[in-house]
Formats: structure tokens, sequence, C-alpha cells
């Protein structure tokens, strides 16, 4: 129960960070991060802390990527 109600407390400021093109864990730009190709007009980007999103460039937005996607 404890845990619903802090992923619910975090889900936003997460969210604004993403938004805002900022890593969800140390909170440095993505775009200084190694950028690959991934295909279908998404990049993967690895910030320094090792954390894994995709950037959609027809829609400039970023997510996390999925476990799937990493393999």
């Amino acid at each position: 129960m404890q845990f619903l109600v802090f992923k619910k407390m975090i889900e936003p400021l997460q969210m604004w960070l993403l938004t805002g093109g900022r890593c969800v864990g140390c909170g440095k730009e993505l775009k200084l991060g190694k950028r690959s190709r991934k295909g279908k007009g998404e990049d993967f980007i690895v910030c320094e802390c090792k954390r894994v999103y995709v950037y959609d460039n027809a829609g400039k937005k970023y997510r996390r990527a999925l476990l799937n996607e990493l393999s």
C-alpha cells in the first residue's frame, strides 16, 4: 500500500523531468548522453548514470526504454 502512495507521488516529478529533457535519476540533460539510432525515427540515449531513454524525433519527447527494447 505504501509503495503505491510513493509511486503516485514520484510519478509526476519524473514526468516533469522527462518533459524538460532531464534524467529522472541524476537530473542531467539527456542531450548530453550517448546517442545511438534505434530506428523508426527514434534514438536510444544512455545517461551518465546508465539509465536508457528513447527519444522520439517526430514528437520530440523522451521516455524510459522498456526492458524488451534493450535486448
